[in-house]
Parts: structure tokens; sequence; C-alpha cells
């Protein structure tokens, strides 16, 4: 799988009590994220996040009972990106969130802290990887509990490995069997979506 260049979120959108303001705060310390809050006199605030190459602000405006987060960036460090993707998932915000490759993105679309489609763009063409079905919101809720994001992926992408080899034997056996293949494709399908969520 190619190297993400960076991740951007378009039209984020996060309600958060002062309760959940904390927590938000509190998961961006455990991730050893540096930050840096600004208050305002009408009770605005603006987070700023030191990402390696740029400060990404989120701006949270004073809604009375609760914080209306809104924005726009692009986030350049893995850590903020998936610590920003674990807040969209815990306080079920919205977004239009974007990898970014060479020469591809991969389009994921938030809504109330569930994907609900993840879409590849490539050459000005788009193709739909995933429309929601039941499977995501277990995925999701396993993705936000772990602390041991690489090694999933990493147990993942050996896991696809061995499939394919099982695939290659299957096919070139004197006779195929149809039926073997077509069950180690569906696997390898629902791993690939799987990666899709771990590395979002």
């Amino acid at each position: 799988m190619a190297r993400r260049i960076a991740t951007e979120y378009r039209n984020i959108l996060i309600d958060l009590n002062l309760t959940q303001f904390e927590e938000f705060m509190h998961l961006l310390q455990e991730a050893d994220i540096q930050t840096e809050v600004r208050i305002f006199e009408n009770g605005d605030k603006e987070c700023m996040l030191y990402d390696k190459y740029c400060l990404i602000p989120l701006a949270f405006r004073n809604m009375g009972s609760y914080l209306k987060c809104t924005g726009t960036f692009v986030v350049y460090d893995w850590n903020i990106a998936y610590a920003l993707q674990r807040s969209l998932q815990q306080f079920k915000g919205n977004a239009m969130c974007y990898r970014i490759y060479q020469g591809e993105m991969i389009e994921y679309e938030y809504v109330q802290g569930q994907i609900i489609k993840i879409t590849e763009i490539k050459n000005g063409k788009r193709q739909l990887i995933y429309k929601s079905d039941h499977m995501f919101p277990y995925i999701q809720q396993q993705l936000y509990h772990s602390t041991k994001i690489e090694e999933q992926i990493a147990a993942i992408k050996a896991e696809i490995d061995s499939l394919l080899d099982q695939r290659i034997a299957a096919s070139h056996t004197k006779v195929t069997d149809e039926t073997k293949v077509a069950d180690i494709d569906e696997q390898l399908k629902g791993l690939v979506k799987k990666l899709f969520v771990l590395e979002a």
C-alpha cells in the first residue's frame, strides 16, 4: 500500500459540552500532541495543534451550553490524524476526510462518528470502495479501544500476504478450485476494508 503524504479534513463539525472538551484535550495529551488553548472574552476557544510542519487551529465557538468545533485543514503528522479520527468517532462528529497519496486520494465521509462511505479518487475518476454496512461500527469500536494500532495493521497485512499465497497455490493446481479462490477473495476484500479504517 502506498505511503500516505497527508490527511485533509474538510468541514469538520464536532459539538462538545465542557466536560467533553476536557476529554478531548485529555485525548490529545495522551497522544503526546503539543497544544495551546486560547480563550476569548466571548467564551470562544482556539486550540492550536503543533504539527511537524505547521500549526493547526481548531476553532470552538461558544454556543452557551456547548462548544461547536468547525474547520478545514491539512494534517501531516500521522499521530494528530489518528487523534482526530478518534475524536470524530468518540464525539460523534461529521467531516469529509481525505487520505492523500502520490497520484490519488481516499475519501472518507463521517456522519455522527460513523464512516458511511469510502471513495477512491484517481486520475479525475471516483470509484466507490465502501458504503455503510453492518461490520463498520464493530471495526470502529475496536479501533477506538485499541492502543496497538500499528500491530493490528501489521497483523492484517501478514494475513493478506498469507491469503495471497494460498490464492496463487489454488490457482495453479491442475484443476483450479474456484470455490476456494472465491472464498479467499471474499476474505481479502474484508481485510482490505479493515485496513482502510485502521489507516484512516
